[in-house]
Protein backbone atom coordinates (compact mmCIF):
# COMPACT_ATOMS: atom_id res chain seq x y z
CA UNK A 1 0.00 0.00 0.00
CA UNK A 2 1.36 3.19 -0.99
CA UNK A 3 1.84 5.75 1.41
CA UNK A 4 -0.18 8.79 1.52
CA UNK A 5 0.71 12.30 3.20
CA UNK A 6 0.70 15.81 2.16
CA UNK A 7 -0.29 18.85 4.21
CA UNK A 8 -3.61 18.94 5.98
CA UNK A 9 -5.95 22.01 6.13
CA UNK A 10 -9.02 22.47 7.89
CA UNK A 11 -12.02 22.67 5.72
CA UNK A 12 -15.79 23.10 6.57
CA UNK A 13 -19.10 21.87 4.69
CA UNK A 14 -22.24 22.93 4.81
CA UNK A 15 -24.88 20.80 4.16
CA UNK A 16 -28.93 21.73 3.71
CA UNK A 17 -31.57 19.03 4.84
CA UNK A 18 -35.61 20.07 5.54
CA UNK A 19 -34.55 24.19 6.11
CA UNK A 20 -31.90 23.47 8.86
CA UNK A 21 -28.61 24.03 8.03
CA UNK A 22 -25.97 21.42 9.30
CA UNK A 23 -22.30 22.44 9.29
CA UNK A 24 -19.15 19.83 9.15
CA UNK A 25 -15.78 20.27 10.03
CA UNK A 26 -13.32 17.84 8.77
CA UNK A 27 -9.26 17.90 8.79
CA UNK A 28 -8.37 16.85 5.07
CA UNK A 29 -5.15 15.84 2.72
CA UNK A 30 -5.09 16.35 -0.66
CA UNK A 31 -3.93 13.47 -1.88
CA UNK A 32 -2.33 12.94 -5.88
CA UNK A 33 -3.36 9.79 -7.42
CA UNK A 34 -1.98 8.96 -10.71
CA UNK A 35 -3.53 12.34 -12.55
CA UNK A 36 -6.28 12.97 -10.28
CA UNK A 37 -6.39 14.94 -6.76
CA UNK A 38 -8.67 14.41 -4.27
CA UNK A 39 -8.85 14.77 -0.67
CA UNK A 40 -8.78 12.73 2.39
CA UNK A 41 -10.35 13.22 5.05
CA UNK A 42 -8.26 12.45 8.59
CA UNK A 43 -10.56 13.37 11.28
CA UNK A 44 -13.92 15.10 11.79
CA UNK A 45 -13.14 17.89 14.31
CA UNK A 46 -16.99 18.97 14.34
CA UNK A 47 -17.12 18.00 18.03
CA UNK A 48 -14.60 20.61 19.34
CA UNK A 49 -15.31 23.59 20.42
CA UNK A 50 -15.82 26.68 17.71
CA UNK A 51 -13.04 29.16 19.35
CA UNK A 52 -10.63 26.01 18.83
CA UNK A 53 -11.87 25.43 15.77
CA UNK A 54 -10.93 28.81 14.71
CA UNK A 55 -8.04 28.16 16.37
CA UNK A 56 -6.82 25.43 14.67
CA UNK A 57 -7.42 26.99 10.85
CA UNK A 58 -5.21 29.66 11.69
CA UNK A 59 -2.47 26.97 12.56
CA UNK A 60 -2.87 25.62 9.78
CA UNK A 61 -3.07 28.10 7.54
CA UNK A 62 0.75 28.93 8.44
CA UNK A 63 -0.13 31.50 11.32
CA UNK A 64 2.18 32.07 14.21
CA UNK A 65 0.38 31.97 17.37
CA UNK A 66 2.87 32.61 20.30
CA UNK A 67 5.54 34.62 20.00
CA UNK A 68 9.19 33.46 19.41
CA UNK A 69 10.24 34.15 23.18
CA UNK A 70 7.47 32.04 24.33
CA UNK A 71 8.49 29.37 21.78
CA UNK A 72 12.18 29.85 23.18
CA UNK A 73 10.45 29.11 26.94
CA UNK A 74 8.35 26.15 25.89
CA UNK A 75 11.43 24.33 23.88
CA UNK A 76 13.51 25.25 26.75
CA UNK A 77 11.06 23.67 29.05
CA UNK A 78 10.15 20.96 27.09
CA UNK A 79 13.49 19.48 26.96
CA UNK A 80 14.42 20.18 30.31
CA UNK A 81 11.54 18.07 30.86
CA UNK A 82 12.71 15.19 28.79
CA UNK A 83 16.23 15.27 30.16
CA UNK A 84 14.07 14.95 33.65
CA UNK A 85 12.73 12.40 32.46
CA UNK A 86 14.85 10.57 30.89
CA UNK A 87 17.25 10.64 33.91
CA UNK A 88 14.31 9.64 36.12
CA UNK A 89 14.19 6.25 34.06
CA UNK A 90 17.99 5.52 33.72
CA UNK A 91 17.97 5.31 37.10
CA UNK A 92 15.05 3.27 37.73
CA UNK A 93 15.91 1.11 35.17
CA UNK A 94 19.31 0.81 36.07
CA UNK A 95 19.19 -3.01 37.29
CA UNK A 96 18.44 -3.63 33.58
CA UNK A 97 21.01 -1.14 32.11
CA UNK A 98 24.73 -1.10 31.82
CA UNK A 99 24.78 1.28 34.46
CA UNK A 100 26.10 1.50 38.14
CA UNK A 101 22.85 1.06 40.23
CA UNK A 102 25.37 1.64 43.71
CA UNK A 103 26.28 5.07 42.38
CA UNK A 104 24.00 7.74 45.06
CA UNK A 105 25.46 5.26 47.62
CA UNK A 106 28.98 5.23 46.63
CA UNK A 107 28.76 9.19 46.21
CA UNK A 108 28.11 9.90 49.65
CA UNK A 109 30.94 7.44 50.91
CA UNK A 110 33.81 7.93 48.20
CA UNK A 111 36.14 10.86 47.83
CA UNK A 112 34.79 13.64 45.80
CA UNK A 113 37.90 14.70 43.94
CA UNK A 114 39.07 10.71 43.40
CA UNK A 115 38.43 8.73 39.53
CA UNK A 116 35.16 6.59 40.71
CA UNK A 117 35.56 2.97 40.44
CA UNK A 118 33.07 0.97 39.12
CA UNK A 119 30.67 -1.17 41.75
CA UNK A 120 31.34 -5.27 41.97
CA UNK A 121 27.78 -5.18 40.52
CA UNK A 122 28.41 -2.84 37.34
CA UNK A 123 31.63 -4.66 37.15
CA UNK A 124 29.68 -8.31 37.05
CA UNK A 125 26.99 -6.97 34.84
CA UNK A 126 29.46 -5.87 32.04
CA UNK A 127 31.58 -9.17 32.56
CA UNK A 128 28.31 -11.58 32.17
CA UNK A 129 26.62 -9.28 30.01
CA UNK A 130 23.68 -10.61 32.42
CA UNK A 131 21.52 -9.09 34.90
CA UNK A 132 21.86 -11.07 38.46
CA UNK A 133 18.02 -12.81 37.30
CA UNK A 134 19.77 -13.83 34.30
CA UNK A 135 18.32 -11.75 31.46
CA UNK A 136 20.59 -9.72 28.67
CA UNK A 137 22.08 -5.99 30.21
CA UNK A 138 20.78 -3.37 27.96
CA UNK A 139 21.59 -0.18 26.92
CA UNK A 140 19.38 2.61 27.33
CA UNK A 141 18.52 2.61 23.28
CA UNK A 142 17.86 -0.97 22.99
CA UNK A 143 15.79 -1.25 26.58
CA UNK A 144 14.02 1.50 24.76
CA UNK A 145 13.96 -0.36 21.62
CA UNK A 146 12.94 -3.81 23.09
CA UNK A 147 10.23 -2.17 25.37
CA UNK A 148 8.44 -0.65 21.83
CA UNK A 149 8.49 -4.20 20.44
CA UNK A 150 5.03 -4.68 22.86
CA UNK A 151 1.57 -3.92 20.67
CA UNK A 152 -2.00 -3.52 21.10
CA UNK A 153 -3.55 -5.54 18.20
CA UNK A 154 -7.21 -4.72 17.20
CA UNK A 155 -8.99 -7.62 15.78
CA UNK A 156 -12.66 -7.11 14.16
CA UNK A 157 -14.68 -10.20 13.78
CA UNK A 158 -15.34 -11.05 10.17
CA UNK A 159 -19.33 -10.34 8.98
CA UNK A 160 -19.91 -8.65 13.06
CA UNK A 161 -19.35 -5.30 14.36
CA UNK A 162 -17.44 -6.89 17.34
CA UNK A 163 -13.99 -5.53 18.07
CA UNK A 164 -11.87 -6.22 20.77
CA UNK A 165 -8.18 -5.08 21.29
CA UNK A 166 -5.41 -7.47 23.12
CA UNK A 167 -1.98 -6.98 24.15
CA UNK A 168 1.29 -8.98 22.90
CA UNK A 169 2.37 -11.15 25.82
CA UNK A 170 5.40 -9.01 26.87
CA UNK A 171 8.82 -10.88 26.93
CA UNK A 172 10.68 -10.97 29.96
CA UNK A 173 12.87 -8.37 29.85
CA UNK A 174 9.61 -6.22 28.85
CA UNK A 175 7.62 -7.46 32.32
CA UNK A 176 11.10 -7.04 34.68
CA UNK A 177 11.01 -3.52 32.95
CA UNK A 178 7.03 -2.62 33.73
CA UNK A 179 7.80 -4.30 37.15
CA UNK A 180 10.86 -1.94 38.19
CA UNK A 181 8.66 0.96 36.89
CA UNK A 182 5.59 -0.14 38.81
CA UNK A 183 3.38 -0.25 35.61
Amino acid sequence: MKKKHGPVHLSTVRRKYKDKVYECHLLRRTVREGKKVRNETVANVTHLPPDVIAILKRALSGEKLVSAEERVRAHFFLCMLAYYVEWHLRRTLAPLLFQDEDVITDRATRDPVAKPEPSRSVIAKKGRKKTPDGLPVHSFKTLLAALASQARVTYRVPNSNAIFDRLTEPTSVQQRAFEVLGL
